[in-house]
């Protein structure tokens, strides 16, 4: 999954149009100068056909697939010489950071084995007050 974090104008050919920012999952990295590991992701950014309200509504809206790595020719920024980019793909990668829903959904289940329909809330799965 990919959330939108934000968005920005851009202009070509005397056009003004937008751009939203793309947030990847969660890794680690590791760091080349102390070799200690931190939290990191990925961001790309996609060009849209929405005005400025509709980005500003899509913020935080989280939308399946994954930000990748892909090479590039070398590019110079202030931070140095790069030869990748990162770009979205409609693709889901595996996450290293998983969901922990799945697995409190299975304990619920289990837990909620045996229990008599008539005291489940058909709302939620929880069992009614008594």
């Amino acid at each position: 999954m990919v959330t939108i974090t934000g968005y920005e104008p851009k202009e070509k050919d005397g056009k003004t149009f937008f751009a939203i920012t793309l947030q990847g999952d969660v890794r680690f990295a590791q760091s080349e100068t102390t070799g200690n590991f931190y939290l990191t992701s990925d961001k790309a950014s996609v060009t849209t056909s929405f005005n400025e309200i509709m980005c500003q509504m899509l913020i935080g809206k989280q939308l399946a697939g994954s930000i990748k790595k892909v090479e590039c020719e070398p590019y110079t920024t202030e931070n140095g010489t790069f030869t990748h980019r990162f770009q979205y793909s409609p693709k889901e990668e595996a996450s290293v950071v998983q969901s922990a829903m799945p697995t409190m959904q299975l304990q619920m289940q289990k837990q909620l084995q045996g229990v008599p329909f008539e005291l489940m809330n058909t709302f939620n799965g929880e069992m009614a007050a008594a």
